[in-house]
């Protein structure tokens, strides 16, 4: 490069009048001599700073660019890896393996029913659920096909959060997927009392209550188990176990910034899986359910049965840790179900608050919007802190593999696809509480500080601290 060109860069970028021209810079002459060095003119403001600050901001100028090369080629290094032939069909994402992630997304087939004549899914390997007919290839951390048996459902995807949950960490379970696919099946929400003894029947909600009640008799870590039931229908909270023995709307009040809560929940304490499952079966007796051109016995809200767990640490402080078992109204396409009056209602709300669910799980994942829409829907309020990335959560995506619902069921992977981006780093809830808390007293501190004056000079148009009276 020459020195006429490497002059106006220079000039360009640092203006004429801070320093002189190369041709003033020691160089070495045809006999190897050293020409004379014209001392720049000094500043006006800045006396120490001299000629000698172009070198260094070419040295510097060198420095950073060698530093981009380096950082493309690992950014190159990384993508190169990301592309492999396990996540090649998965649109638009990467696969985030297990070891990275404690958010476990899984996927459960049902059986296909007598009217149904063609299969559209295939599993492949236990962790691809293979569409043929739409040319698509998702991957999960788990797929049971309709063949597995509900205990097998309960050891390998919720066994280990409910340990997680003894020792103090706060955690979700939840099931998502088409009207009609078992949700409420696998979750267990609307079993009864007979369902205790039932091996193929019953559900999450009692196997969690079981292994719960069955390790505190053995511990005695716990001081008491609540849970409480209740469900959202049409934007509305209603308490399950009220002791009216009807359903009674709640409000969901926001009581610190960001932390919603449904106010005054019927919690109940219980010692024994019987008791627990009896305000089980009375709550699922109030849920509302109806039939549909799909399911003759739809949910028609989304319900929430939550174990709370109250133990004391070395101080004496209670610390309560939380089980979500959350059952999700499923999807439903208006058309097929032939819903009219009250039931289109139903599922225009139930659509919309999934819709919304979406776009928060999208939001999370993505960590590229600056708002996470949780308060458009009340399902996302009430679900925010099980949301949460210090929270462990476990997603079951359930499908059916009849060629009729192929369109809801491309829908449903995909989220549960976009649901598996989402990392979390579980938080112990003695933490959580200790943070809340502080943050709390930080707040109330602040509210008796005066505001500072805003007294300012009109000289320099500055607030002068030493000129406030």
């Amino acid at each position: 490069m020459s020195s006429a060109s490497l002059t106006a860069g220079l000039v360009g970028k640092f203006g004429q009048s801070s320093f002189t021209s190369l041709s003033g810079l020691p160089s070495s002459g045809p006999e190897g001599g050293s020409a004379s060095v014209i001392p720049p003119r000094p500043r006006k403001f800045f006396k120490s700073k001299n000629v000698n600050i172009v070198e260094r901001v070419i040295v510097e100028e060198d420095i950073v660019e060698e530093d981009i090369v380096e950082e493309v080629t690992d950014d190159k290094d990384n993508q190169e890896t990301l592309l492999t032939s396990s996540n090649l069909f998965t649109p638009n994402h990467t696969i985030i393996r297990s070891s990275e992630t404690n958010l476990v997304v899984a996927v459960r087939v049902r059986p296909m029913l007598p009217r149904e004549k063609e299969s559209v899914v295939d599993i492949n390997g236990g962790s691809q659920v293979v569409l043929a007919a739409a040319n698509k290839i998702y991957n999960f951390d788990r797929i049971f096909g309709s063949e597995v048996c509900q205990e097998d459902i309960y050891r390998e995807l919720v066994n280990n959060v409910v340990k997680k949950v003894l020792e103090g960490f706060n955690a979700t379970v939840f099931a998502y997927g088409q009207t009609g696919t078992g949700k409420t099946f696998t979750m267990g929400t609307s079993n009864k009392e007979s369902s205790i003894e039932d091996e193929e029947g019953r559900g999450v909600v009692i196997r969690a209550l079981q292994q719960i009640i069955g390790n505190n008799r053995q511990d005695q870590d716990i001081l008491k188990i609540n849970i409480s039931f209740y469900e959202i229908n049409k934007e509305q909270v209603y308490d399950l176990l009220n002791p009216s023995c009807t359903k009674v709307p709640l409000q969901v009040r926001e009581i610190q910034k960001g932390l919603f809560k449904v106010v005054q929940l019927t919690e109940v304490e219980v010692s024994t899986v019987s008791g627990a499952v009896e305000l089980l079966s009375k709550g699922s007796n109030l849920r509302s359910t109806e039939a549909t051109a799909l399911n003759s016995n739809s949910s028609r809200s989304h319900a929430v049965f939550s174990i709370s767990l109250v133990s004391a640490d070395q101080t004496g402080s209670t610390i309560t840790r939380k089980l979500n078992l959350v059952d999700l109204a499923g999807s439903e396409s208006l058309n097929r179900t032939q819903a009219v009056g009250e039931r289109f209602t139903e599922g225009v709300g139930i659509n919309n608050s999934l819709s919304v669910l979406s776009r928060v799980i999208t939001a999370l994942a993505t960590k590229k919007t600056v708002h996470t829409p949780y308060r458009d829907s009340t399902l996302t309020k009430v679900l925010k802190e099980s949301l949460q990335p210090h929270c462990m959560i476990t997603m079951v995506t359930c499908i059916s593999p009849s060629l009729e619902d192929m369109k809801e069921t491309v829908t449903t992977l995909r989220f549960a696809n976009q649901a598996k981006q989402l990392r979390t780093k579980p938080v112990p809830a003695h933490m959580l509480d200790s943070c809340r808390a502080s943050v709390a007293k930080k707040r109330t501190h602040a509210i008796g500080i005066p505001a500072t004056s805003q007294q300012a000079n009109n000289t320099i148009h500055t607030v002068t601290p030493s000129k406030i009276a």
